[in-house]
């Protein structure tokens, strides 16, 4: 499509007073955007940029017509930003947007921290005296940051401290140091500080203007931003009278009138050359039929909006979908709490579900699961677009129809992520994608609206929790492990995303018309079954011919392969639960190690014939075959050492409590793996094999479901 912006300019007041208003701002932020997160002392170090001459840097704007349906719900800049509330600043006053209005899609912490650094005697930070305290480096505030201790601080020059600064300069003013001369402090004694007691030996991290000691040197700077106005023809000298005014009204000593004025006009025409500095930015141009398609131009947006670095990192497809999520949730069917703390909530549940593992996924990653559940349950399987996340007809609905199921939601993500810790899963250790999650969290919520819908009593209840769990804990292992094996969610995992919606969209239309316990459990069941066969070839495919690495780096690819494969043997699992431990250490995380250690391999002399056709040494020395689960501190990788000689040193073999033999045989160790320092390379080379071809055969059965684990 064409070209869909231009290059902009034009003065920074007048972008700021575009932004200045909440309740008529023409410059507003997308409620996707992240939190405003500079600090005060970020606030100073961009004034002092500016006053030295150093460029504001490019803005990228959006604008925006307002009869647009599918326009991003918006705020506008914050007057105050609180810190001590975990949502950003006040409740803004509704606004009912002009016909065209403008986003701020890069660019909001410089705007934002002028506004609070020039906009009126109000605006600043709201944070704890602790938060305050470490920002400005005082002594005070010691202890845990309590909360019920907060103070508003307003930007202020300390015009006696600018006066020193300024002769040190030697009366350059772009050389005056403003870190030094720029000062936050409590401008209302009764609004900006809470009303809560402190000792009488309290030291405010921040001082209140209005007190004896700063009350004559402390000058808000925005009466200054102000007063310096946009007028390109006043001198200096044009504001003397207005300083002289200012500086009474602050009850400076008259003086030192003739020694402060001539700096401070100086500064005042400084900001006003900075108000009337053009400001460069790219401004994306609304839509227009004649330069594309709306699906073009919609993709186009997203495209920026997800490539935007905003405070350090980009955006996503997830937080363009939470933005709406927020904007339309309906609260009274989540207990009143808005949709932020119902996502935080359940975040926090399940990663904290099970004493030893919990389900360690980011807000996006949630996000996207229940948009994932919600284009099933509620959109025919159909999932979001980028153009649909600009389209408000299309993305609204989702907000409500979220809130008015998440009970459901919660009970579904809890149970299966229950089950999950229970069998002792761990994301991004036995399965990597939230995908596998996805399908599995809306299965069961189908299942559970269903159940919902009938008038079930308490034993049929129970009946139906005890079976789906029961039905979940058959394939769940096979689910989640063989979907990363058979590379469902690698590549392009979208296509795979939409094969699953659209089956789970079958499952929908069957549960329809289920009207007891067994149907659907029968239907939860088979869709189960399905999934996991349909993994079988695949999985299969990657146990034969993908599950091998060529060097020692590499083999923590197989940690999950054999953490199966030990679960899969009784005998073999009895010989492994117990850690084996050496030296004084009681517990230790495991990791994957080699059998006979690279460093043998290494002083080892492979003549022709000892290794077959297709065989090399490195895939021989870290094949799965010369591999085990150990605790990392045996690190036999490294050392010229055998298993043996290992293993003789650990508790349970010193005391007779295991024997090395028997221990061996259960690990399926050949004699020569075992003393891999004396074995022959051709003995080495079979056992190892031999042992390959075992577990892999075992594994594969596993992924058939023949071998189920027996450790539970």
């Amino acid at each position: 499509m064409a070209q869909i912006y231009k290059e902009q300019n034009e003065e920074l007041y007048k972008l700021l007073e575009k932004a200045a208003t909440p309740s008529g701002a023409t410059l507003v932020i997308p409620d996707l955007q992240r939190p405003f997160v500079w600090t005060p002392n970020q606030v100073i170090l961009l004034i002092d940029s500016l006053i030295r001459g150093w460029p504001f840097g490019t803005l990228l704007l959006w604008k925006v017509l307002h009869d647009e349906k599918r326009h991003m719900p918006s705020r506008a800049f914050w007057q105050v930003v609180d810190r001590t509330d975990e949502a950003e600043g006040a409740a803004l006053p509704k606004q009912a947007l002009p016909s065209e209005y403008v986003m701020v899609l890069d660019g909001q912490q410089r705007l934002q921290s002028l506004l609070l650094a020039t906009h009126g005697d109000s605006s600043g930070f709201k944070m704890t005296d602790k938060v305050w305290a470490v920002e400005t480096g005082t002594k005070s505030a010691k202890g845990p940051n309590n909360k019920q201790y907060w103070l508003v601080g307003s930007l202020c020059l300390d015009i006696e401290e600018f006066l020193v600064q300024y002769h040190k300069a030697k009366d350059q003013l772009a050389s005056v140091e403003f870190d030094k001369v720029l000062k936050w402090a409590v401008q209302d004694s009764k609004t900006g500080r809470s009303n809560v007691n402190r000792p009488d030996t309290y030291i405010y991290p921040i001082p209140l203007r209005s007190s004896p000691d700063v009350k004559s040197k402390l000058v808000r700077f925005s009466r200054l931003w102000n007063l310096a106005g946009h007028n390109p023809a006043l001198k200096e000298k044009n504001f003397t009278d207005s300083l002289r005014t200012l500086l009474q009204q602050h009850d400076v000593d008259p003086n030192k009138f003739n020694e402060l004025i001539p700096p401070l006009s100086e500064l005042m025409t400084t900001l006003r050359d900075v108000k009337l500095a053009r400001v460069t930015f790219l401004e994306l141009s609304p839509y227009d039929s004649s330069v594309g398609s709306t699906e073009d131009y919609d993709d186009a947006i997203v495209s920026i909006f997800t490539r935007l670095n905003t405070a350090g990192r980009t955006l996503t497809r997830e937080e363009i979908t939470f933005a709406w999520l927020k904007v339309g949730w309906n609260d009274k069917e989540t207990s009143y709490r808005q949709a932020t703390r119902c996502f935080d909530d359940l975040l926090e549940e399940i990663r904290s579900e099970g004493k030893q593992v919990g389900v360690e996924i980011g807000i996006d990653e949630l996000v996207g699961s229940v948009s994932f559940m919600w284009a099933v349950a509620f959109r025919k399987g159909l999932l979001l677009s980028n153009r649909d996340l600009l389209r408000g007809e299309i993305i609204r609905p989702m907000a409500g129809e979220l809130s008015n199921s998440w009970k459901l939601i919660e009970k579904a993500v809890s149970e299966v992520t229950e089950l999950i810790c229970q069998r002792k899963l761990e994301y991004r250790r036995h399965y990597s994608s939230t995908n596998a999650l996805a399908v599995l969290w809306t299965l069961h919520f189908l299942a559970l609206q269903r159940a919902s819908q009938l008038k079930l009593v308490a034993t049929q209840k129970d009946d139906l929790d005890k079976s789906l769990e029961d039905s979940l804990s058959t394939y769940i292992d096979r689910w989640l492990i063989c979907s990363g094996w058979a590379e469902r969610w690698a590549g392009n995992s979208g296509r795979a995303l939409n094969g699953y919606a659209a089956n789970l969209t079958l499952d929908l239309n069957g549960l329809s018309k289920a009207n007891d316990v067994k149907s659907i459990v029968v239907i939860y069941n088979n869709r189960l079954d399905l999934l996991t066969k349909d993994l079988e070839s695949d999985a299969s495919t990657f146990v034969d011919t993908r599950l091998a690495v060529d060097s020692r780096e590499q083999v923590r690819a197989y940690f999950t392969p054999l953490w199966i494969w030990h679960r899969l043997n009784k005998a073999r699992w009895e010989a492994s639960k117990n850690p084996l431990l050496i030296g004084k250490s009681k517990s230790g995380s495991l990791d994957v190690d080699h059998v006979i250690s690279v460093k043998i391999w290494d002083g080892k002399t492979i003549s022709p014939g000892d290794l077959k056709d297709g065989e090399t040494k490195d895939l021989l020395v870290n094949s799965i075959g010369n591999c085990l689960l150990l605790q990392k501190s045996f690190n036999i990788a490294k050392k010229a050492r055998s298993l043996k000689s290992f293993m003789e040193e650990v508790h349970e073999v010193k005391s007779n409590k295991i024997t090395l033999q028997n221990w061996s045989i259960e690990q399926s160790l050949a004699a020569s793996q075992l003393n891999g320092d004396t074995a022959t390379v051709p003995d080495a080379a079979k056992a190892t094999i031999e042992r390959e071809t075992l577990i892999k055969s075992e594994l594969k059965e596993f992924v058939r479901g023949k071998l189920k684990r027996v450790d539970l």
